[in-house]
């Protein structure tokens, strides 16, 4: 408690002198002073005090006397929390007082005070606490005294605005000034180089860092343009007219390597980076950072230049494996080649995916001019094309050819490689006069096997005749044996997905049906526990979203001797539960009416004005 113990010369006709006086403090504590000893000597009050709300730095603080005694220890802690003050809060921005009669038990009433005027401290926007002038049960206030007492409020409630504003200003200030201050710490420090330029590139300013990069003072670097700095080389202007549109533009720069010619005549790599600065005055500058990479790019260099005579080293020597192995080489190309087919067909998951990606990459093993695979149907008597690789679409993928149609040998059903040496030498028709019109002489059938059944065939055609050797034979082999491979198991692993995917079907509606039959026993248990009519409904309609989705329902029940229906539970609904509607408003058609269940599209709806 801080009793006020001033004396002032102040009388009902000095009021504008208080206003004077009160521009000159500049802290709370001597407004709430000045104010309750104003109240004193004016002769307002013969209790005076001055409440200040809690703030973030200060709590709840009463200042003032009983005549020229301190307030007591009850009364201040009395007035502390708030009490008998009445709740002002529709006078809000205004200095209106309130006439507050004391209670027996409040310890004001110990003090002989019979009644208050409060008025408020505060501005439209913000609250500062109120004024408080007690007065005796023989006591009253004149219109005179009160319009004085408000506008004393509102003159001190002007200096708590100012001397708040001005603790604001100098908080921020300080603020201000602490972030400038570490700003300025870590722009000097910083272990790159800074500078601060104009749009037009002059150095504003440069930190420690990088008048050590160039090797000059801050004088020295100071109002010189940045991009003058780059190499005279093409490389080098071509980054100085980048640089200088983007500082002329404020686009911001990151991690671009440029060489800079130094004021010394050395020349150093650095990765600058520059973004434009959002600040006051200097928003037009740009703060451009540069890092020295000259020592990693000479490193670059080097490793470049080892690497360039390693490569020409093994290519050399590639060279002269290749001369001395060529067979051997030939034949490690044709293994990785299988290799890489392989790595494709795994990739795959259907027939057609197998079969693309095995002739996209046979070509590498088996020079040819066209290459098919197909699957032979024995139920339907027909050939369909996988997968063709040819310069037209003739015969592509999905054409089906009938077996009599089809190359189909007694060798090939065996499985056995067989040719088609010339077929320009053979009478032909059909599919094979099709494929000899494409320019191709001679075919190598490949045989895919399964056991010893024959899934279907792989052939290469060449444009020439008696184009095979044994040795295509042998590879062609090879590489129809891993198609039939990869065949059977992309026909076993589509019937395991067509069984999985009818488990997962039967596990879907088996846990679908579990769910509505666990949300229904729920329903029925929560029916059990209801009392009334009302709960029941509201349950039931609560519960059954999870089964049955909607976006508005209701529960309504009829009575038809009443003519009414009553609605016992409803959500998401323009009709609230409980209500009551005439029985010519809700909708009942004969369907309904008979127990049938009736699915209504919203034209239905419209004789219906809830609805």
């Amino acid at each position: 408690m801080e009793a006020s113990h001033y004396t002032s010369d102040l009388d009902p006709s000095s009021v504008l002198g208080f206003g004077s006086a009160l521009a000159m403090l500049d802290s709370t504590e001597e407004v709430a002073r000045l104010l309750t000893g104003a109240l004193r000597s004016m002769g307002l009050a013969d209790l005076q005090a001055v409440v200040l709300d809690s703030s973030a730095d200060d709590p709840t603080r009463v200042f003032g006397s009983l005549g020229t005694r301190p307030l007591p220890g009850p009364v201040v802690d009395e007035l502390r929390r708030g009490a008998p003050f009445p709740d002002t809060a529709d006078a809000r921005g205004t200095p209106s007082h309130h006439r507050v009669e004391v209670p027996e038990e409040s310890a004001l009433a110990d003090q002989g005070i019979d009644h208050l005027a409060t008025v408020r401290l505060g501005t439209l926007d913000q609250e500062f606490g109120r004024v408080v002038a007690g007065l005796r049960a023989d006591d009253t206030h004149t219109s005179l005294q009160l319009s004085s007492l408000q506008m004393m409020a509102a003159q001190a409630s002007m200096a708590l605005h100012r001397i708040a504003l001005h603790r604001e200003q100098a908080a921020q200030q300080e603020a201000l000034r602490e972030s400038e201050a570490r700003y300025r710490e870590l722009y000097e420090n910083a272990p790159v180089a800074y500078l601060s330029a104009t749009a037009e590139g002059k150095i504003r300013m440069a930190n420690r860092r990088a008048t050590e990069l160039f090797g000059a003072s801050r004088e020295a670097l100071t109002g010189r343009s940045i991009p003058n700095f780059c190499a005279g080389t093409p490389t080098g202007q071509e980054a100085a007219q980048r640089l200088a549109e983007c500082l002329r533009s404020g686009a911001p720069v990151r991690d671009d390597e440029v060489e800079l010619c130094l004021p010394d005549g050395g020349r150093v790599w650095v990765s600058l980076t520059m973004r434009p600065i959002e600040a006051g005055d200097r928003a037009s500058d740009r703060l451009v950072m540069m890092v020295d990479v000259t020592e990693r790019r000479r490193m670059e260099s080097a490793l470049r230049e080892a690497r360039n005579e390693l490569e020409r080293r093994v290519k050399e020597r590639t060279a002269e494996l290749e001369q001395a192995n060529e067979h051997l080489e030939q034949r490690t190309r044709r293994l990785q080649a299988l290799r890489d087919i392989d790595q494709a067909i795994l990739a795959a998951e259907s027939p057609e995916e197998i079969a693309t990606a095995t002739l996209r990459r046979a070509r590498e093993i088996m020079p040819f001019h066209r290459a098919s695979v197909s699957v032979v149907d024995w139920e339907a008597e027909r050939a369909q094309v996988l997968a063709t690789r040819q310069e037209d679409e003739t015969l592509e993928g999905g054409t089906t050819i009938p077996l009599d149609d089809f190359f189909l040998t007694d060798a090939l059903r065996a499985g056995e490689a067989d040719t088609i040496d010339d077929l320009a030498a053979r009478s032909s028709s059909g599919v094979a006069e099709t494929v000899k019109d494409l320019g191709v002489r001679s075919v190598l059938c490949l045989p895919m096997m399964d056991d010893e059944e024959l899934l279907g065939l792989l052939q290469i055609g060449r444009t020439r005749p008696q184009a095979f050797t044994d040795e295509d034979r042998r590879v062609g082999t090879e590489l129809a044996d891993h198609l039939a491979i990869a065949l059977r198991q992309a026909h076993l692993r589509q019937r395991v997905e067509t069984r999985t995917t009818a488990l997962e079907q039967a596990n879907d509606r088996l846990a679908h049906q579990t769910q509505r039959l666990q949300t229904l026993r729920d329903i029925d248990q929560a029916i059990l526990a209801a009392e009334s009519p009302e709960e029941i409904a509201t349950e039931a309609i609560r519960r059954v979203r999870s089964i049955l989705p909607y976006e508005s329902a209701t529960v309504t029940v009829t009575d038809w001797e009443a003519g009414t229906a009553h609605v016992l539970a409803a959500a998401d609904n323009v009709l609230a539960a409980p209500s009551t509607l005439p029985l010519d408003e809700v909708y009942l058609s004969d369907t309904l009416r008979a127990g049938d269940t009736e699915v209504l599209s919203v034209e239905a709806y419209e004789p219906v004005p809830e609805a």
